[in-house]
This record gives C-alpha cells, sequence and structure tokens, in this order.
C-alpha cells in the first residue's frame, strides 16, 4: 500500500516511437556506446471478472485505458514507448493464450524489447448515498517482463485500502488531493504515475 500523495491532473505528452529495429554502426577505434533506454511496449490489463470487496463490475474497456495511460506516463520519464496504438491494434491469434504469453509474443511483434502488462482486481467510485462517504478504491498489479526471455524485471502492486493492521481511522493521503477526496479515475492516474516512475528507473539502472 503506498501512503504518499499522488499527483494528478498533470498535462503528460505522448513521446512515442516508430518499431523499426534500433541500429548503430560501432567502429573499432571509439568505444562502444551506451546502449538506449530499452523500446517498451505497454498490452492491454485485464480486468477482474468478480471484483474485489464486492464492488462494481470493472468496464472491460478499461483495460486499454490503463495501458494508454502508463504509456504516456512512461514517455514522460524519457522511456522509449511504442505507440499504445499499434499495440492495442495488434490482433489476438488465440484467445485461449494466456496473458504472459500474448503480451510477451505481441511486444516481439512490435519490436519492443520489454513489455508491460497487469490486471485491475478493483475500481470503485466514491459514494456518498449510503448513509456515510465511502472512499474511491482502486487496486491493481503490473508486471515489467523482457520479451527475450519472459524474464520478470519488477512488478508494482497498488491497493488504496488500508492495511488490515493499520489504523482504520486514518487519513490515507492518496485519496485527498488539495484537501479534497479524489475520485476513481484521479486515484487510477495518480497510481500509475507512480508505477511508471518506478519502471522507468528500473528499466535505465539495467540497460
Amino acid at each position: 500500500m503506498r501512503t504518499r500523495l499522488l499527483g494528478s491532473g498533470l498535462a503528460l505528452a505522448l513521446a512515442v516511437v516508430g518499431c523499426r529495429p534500433y541500429r548503430t554502426t560501432v567502429r573499432t577505434e571509439e568505444p562502444l556506446p551506451r546502449p538506449a533506454v530499452p523500446h517498451v511496449a505497454v498490452v492491454p490489463f485485464e480486468v477482474a471478472n468478480a471484483p474485489e470487496s464486492g464492488g462494481a463490475a470493472i468496464p472491460p474497456a478499461l483495460g486499454a485505458a490503463v495501458a494508454r495511460r502508463l504509456a504516456i506516463h512512461l514517455a514522460s520519464h524519457g522511456v522509449r514507448v511504442v505507440d499504445p496504438e499499434v499495440v492495442l491494434h495488434t490482433p489476438v491469434e488465440d484467445v485461449r493464450e494466456d496473458q504472459p504469453r500474448r503480451a510477451i509474443r505481441i511486444a516481439r511483434q512490435v519490436g519492443a524489447s520489454r513489455v508491460v502488462f497487469g490486471t485491475v482486481t478493483r475500481y470503485r467510485e466514491r459514494d456518498t448515498t449510503a448513509g456515510g462517504e465511502q472512499s474511491a478504491s482502486v487496486a491493481y498489479q503490473a508486471v515489467l517482463v523482457r520479451a527475450l526471455d519472459g524474464v520478470v524485471i519488477a512488478t508494482d502492486r497498488f491497493d488504496s485500502t488500508p492495511s488490515p493492521s493499520g489504523d482504520a481511522g486514518a487519513t490515507l493521503p492518496h485519496l485527498f488531493h488539495g484537501g479534497r477526496p479524489v475520485g476513481r479515475e484521479q486515484l487510477l492516474d495518480g497510481a500509475l504515475g507512480e508505477t511508471a516512475s518506478r519502471f522507468a528507473a528500473n528499466m535505465k539502472r539495467s540497460r
């Protein structure tokens, strides 16, 4: 569970690159150049059929929306992101294909060396009509994988609900912005920004 204030509402420009192979010309008398930050593809997240905590069903279209937003956040951290629309329009060859295999296959097809996929398990809006105020609630897990061999590089899990051992009456900073409660869309976007920051730092260290 994260407890840092998550910013939101920022205008982020998506810096995307084409899918042509990256080439360098190396001369023997010159030092080898440092490899560039890897190409990354973000595939649509899966959404849980049975959301946690008895919440409302999660819209299926949210998976693609999460992929787009996470790609924008990664690009803002200098990561070379494959155009999300190219990724989203890559055909599904086998509906029985599990998520990790499908993600790796898509990454290879679009020329990415890294791929991000994940699952949204909760996406609940604020509710002030049930005799009390219920905060917005979001939970998901994201995984960063190397497309060459499927090795997991990093994972990031976000859950906006307090842990069972925590103080139920405590105020969680990420549930508020400017002193006001946030909605589920703002909460999710802020969390994805944190995930992008962690994944970008990891890729820059391991390139």
